[in-house]
């Protein structure tokens, strides 16, 4: 692909700040002495959100493809975006089985049926999880030439 247009530099900007702002909100949620099951809850969502705001930005920032709500299988595409960071060289790219596995647990809570309790512990895996991925993706832009700041 040719450098990315305006446009599709800005959206991926966009997608990058969303994933910042999502994470650091569980973050100090996480934080939180006091914070309830819900706010876990509601964080976790959230970090998983972010996984594919990152995704996102660096799909449209790297093909021009911007996908629609409900295109593509999430596993599918966290694992494409996963080999191009490896293929570029990109150091420390987090596991797909740990991506996905954050993405199938917020599913499953979404829809009600609880395997687990979600604890502070968990959601501060998430977030670990989730700075790896933008902290890669970041990284392999501006390898690329790509300014995602």
């Amino acid at each position: 692909m040719a450098a990315p247009t305006r446009a599709q530099l800005a959206a991926a900007r966009d997608f990058l700040a969303r994933a910042d702002r999502r994470i650091d909100g569980a973050a100090k949620a996480a934080a939180r002495p006091n914070a309830d099951q819900g706010e876990f809850d509601n964080n976790f969502d959230g970090v998983v959100t972010a996984i594919f705001h990152a995704v996102d930005a660096y799909e449209v920032a790297t093909t021009g493809i911007k996908r629609k709500v409900g295109e593509a299988e999430q596993p599918t595409r966290i694992e494409s975006i996963l080999a191009a960071l490896r293929a570029s060289r990109t150091p420390k790219v987090p596991p797909g089985s740990r991506l996905i596995e954050l993405n199938r647990r917020r599913n499953t809570s979404v829809h009600g049926e609880w395997e687990e309790v979600l604890d502070q512990e968990a959601l501060e895996d998430a977030i670990r999880a989730a700075r790896e991925l933008l902290t890669a993706i970041r990284y392999s832009l501006k390898a690329k030439g790509i300014d995602g700041s």
